[in-house]
């Protein structure tokens, strides 16, 4: 059995990006730091231990910032979330801050900034 905790939300969700884009055969940056709690197996009559959960830190690389690509899924998912939570007129200005006027018509190389302009409202 294996267990992970994770810090917050976004840390399970950026977990859970990393393992789509693994599946996806997309490159991951090479781990740097794994800290492990315990190599002690435990049984279904004892508890597994206490203490921080293993934390994986991906290696930075300054010179390259790293782009995320999103597929068009994604940035519905994203953009239905908002008009779901009452924010539709800020879905409507962010499709019109990449020049459209509906999704169908937003270009993959504008998914970025798309999914940006939604994560801040």
């Amino acid at each position: 059995m294996i267990t992970v905790e994770y810090r917050d939300v976004e840390d399970m969700f950026n977990q859970a990006k990393l393992l789509v884009g693994m599946m996806a055969g997309e490159p991951v940056a090479p781990v740097t730091t794994i800290t492990q709690v315990s190599a002690a197996p435990t049984t279904a009559s004892t508890p597994p231990p206490a203490g921080p959960a293993p934390v994986v830190t991906p290696a930075a690389n300054p010179a390259e910032p790293e782009v995320k690509s999103y597929t068009v899924e994604e940035v519905r998912a994203a953009l239905s979330a908002l008009s779901k939570a009452g924010k539709k007129a800020e879905v409507k200005a962010i499709l019109e801050s990449v020049g459209v006027s509906k999704l169908s018509d937003v270009q993959p190389e504008d998914y970025a900034a798309v999914m940006q302009k939604a994560g801040a409202v």
